[in-house]
């Protein structure tokens, strides 16, 4: 399957096969048939067993982040890594530690996609170009939440041990990055975290302030 930006889908993989397989069929029916279908695999190794692949995007629970990426990274394939990089820090930090060991090798970038908003891309613009004058200081809020089937129907998103983490994780990610993209990386951070909402369906946070200054000197604060 081939998209409209000259991507072309050319396997999934999922440890269970009956998945993969389902989900391929489904993509290799929405391509040009007059191209290879999209191959179903049961890990890593077989697919790279079978195939010379671009690109892998990880789309896993966060605690299988690092050590499906490293072992992409080290069959020479670049990775798309779905945020957050990691569930717990020692686990981002072995990756982050290949790569500094490895800068001639595969990349890697992780999915913060709403730097690409149109919205975004205005503000970054008129920030750079210094038509809004002095920044002083910002404030941002998420004002969306999730509702407790998202959590019951795959529970690793509300566990600690899996996901590592709730609301910070999840929705309010973004707005933290773009925080960050915006008006520079973040030096300190104080804050809060609770969960209010769902305590009887998750052991993470569903609720959270923050104030963080920048390198830029600005300070922010953020409430999700």
């Amino acid at each position: 399957m081939a998209s409209d930006l000259g991507i072309k889908f050319v396997a999934v993989v999922d440890k269970d096969l009956e998945t993969a397989e389902k989900f391929a069929t489904g993509l290799g029916a929405a391509g040009d048939s007059s191209e290879s279908s999209v191959k179903a695999h049961g890990s890593l190794p077989a697919l790279f067993s079978k195939k010379k692949i671009d690109v892998l995007h990880i789309t896993t629970p966060h605690d299988q982040h690092i050590g499906l990426a490293l072992e992409a990274l080290h069959h020479g394939v670049n990775v798309i890594l779905e945020k957050p990089l990691a569930n717990e820090l020692d686990q981002a930090q072995r990756l982050i530690d290949y790569l500094d060991e490895n800068p001639d090798g595969p990349k890697i970038a992780v999915c913060y996609q709403n730097r690409y908003n149109v919205s975004s891309q205005e503000l970054r613009r008129l920030l750079d170009s210094g038509d809004l004058g002095a920044i002083n200081g910002a404030y941002s809020s998420v004002v969306w939440t999730r509702t407790p089937g998202y959590y019951t129907q795959k529970p690793w998103r509300g566990q600690q041990a899996h996901s590592g983490g709730g609301l910070l994780m999840n929705q309010a990610i973004h707005t933290l990055d773009l925080l960050q993209w915006f008006l520079g990386k973040a030096t300190e951070v104080k804050g809060t975290v609770s969960t209010d909402k769902y305590a009887d369906v998750i052991d993470v946070e569903d609720t959270a302030h923050a104030y963080i200054g920048h390198e830029s000197g600005v300070h922010t604060s953020e409430v999700s």
